[in-house]
Parts: structure tokens; sequence; C-alpha cells
């Protein structure tokens, strides 16, 4: 699903900016093996009856993982927001709101790598910008259904004054 996305996003938003799109896109999927690799190192060590401290050092890798395909997931979003920004398919709200959720993204994974001493601070923060980052998931993923609708209906009509 997540490549099917990629490459409709590619479809969708050539128009402006087609290298633009192509950088979201292909981080999009950059993002996905991140997961993957999270997934798969974190599975392996638990199906495997190692040491506590192992498993403890996989958790951690998992984490360090994931942060890092969540910030490519940030900037996948920052990308969107700037192709959706230069079309007139997406209102311009929720381009904003996938501009404040990649931003989002970002500041709370990047503090969670590289500034660890700071985990109090971050942890407050992210209480506050998780808001961004579901609402522009989700408004931007219902909003897409409703457009795919729209257009299916409109296309129906034309074919039946055809």
């Amino acid at each position: 699903q997540i490549h099917i996305f990629a490459l409709q996003a590619i479809i969708i938003y050539k128009v402006n900016k087609k290298d633009i799109i192509i950088l979201s896109s292909f981080l999009r999927i950059l993002y996905t093996l991140f997961l993957g690799i999270s997934i798969l190192s974190l599975s392996t060590s638990l199906s495997s009856y190692d040491e506590v401290k192992n498993i403890l050092k996989s958790f951690e890798y998992f984490e360090y993982i994931w942060n890092m395909g969540l910030i490519i997931f940030g900037l996948h979003l920052i990308f969107l927001s700037i192709s959706s920004f230069n079309s007139n398919f997406t209102p311009k709200i929720i381009s904003l709101l996938l501009l404040l959720g990649g931003l989002s993204y970002v500041i709370i994974h990047t503090l969670k790598t590289f500034f660890i001493s700071l985990l109090g601070f971050t942890f407050k923060l992210e209480s506050i910008l998780i808001i961004p980052m579901i609402l522009c998931e989700i408004i931007f993923a219902f909003w897409l259904v409703y457009k795919y609708y729209k257009i299916k209906k409109m296309q129906k009509r034309m074919n039946f004054i055809e």
C-alpha cells in the first residue's frame, strides 16, 4: 500500500515541481525499508531466546532505526506538503497540516535520536506535537478517499451523459 501511495502521489502532484514529489515518494519508500529493517531486527532477536542484555540491545537498535525512519517519514510529509501547496488538487489547510506534521516528526525524532539528554523536554514537546502528527495523516487520508469517490462519481456522470 505504501508503494502504491508513493506512485499515486507522483501521478497526482507531478504537474508542479516534479522533482519534489519524486523525492517525497522516494522518502516514503525509504521509510518503509527502515520500518521493515527495524521490525525484522527486533523479531529476530525475540525469537532467538537470547540473553536479556542482548534483547534489550535489540530494543535499543529497533528504537534507533525506527526513529531514523520517522525522521525520513517527516521529511516525506514536508516535501508532500510543498507539492500539495503548489497544486490546486489539495486544500491549503491540508497542505499546512502536512507541513506541521512533517516538521513535528522531524523535530521529535531528531531529539529522541541525537539529543538523548533532552529526553524529558522531548516527551513534553511530543505530547503537544502528537496532535499535528496524527491529524495530518488522518485528515489527509480521509480527504484522499473523499476526493477519490468524488472523482469516480463525476466520471460516472460524464459516462452517463455520453
